[in-house]
């Protein structure tokens, strides 16, 4: 399927630059997304600490 591949280009993409886009333009681009990759995106990212 072409839309799921361009979907999953898109949210790599994203996923990519979050952390120099702005917060608004996070939400906007990936707002037409499944709740599953919203909530992926939206994740902030944690530093694991081992031991």
């Amino acid at each position: 399927m072409k839309n799921s591949r361009s979907s999953q280009e898109v949210f790599d993409y994203v996923v990519s630059k979050k952390a120099v886009m702005p917060r608004t333009a996070l939400r906007y681009a990936i707002e037409k997304m499944s709740a599953n990759l919203k909530a992926e995106a939206m994740e902030k990212e944690t530093k694991k600490i081992n031991g």
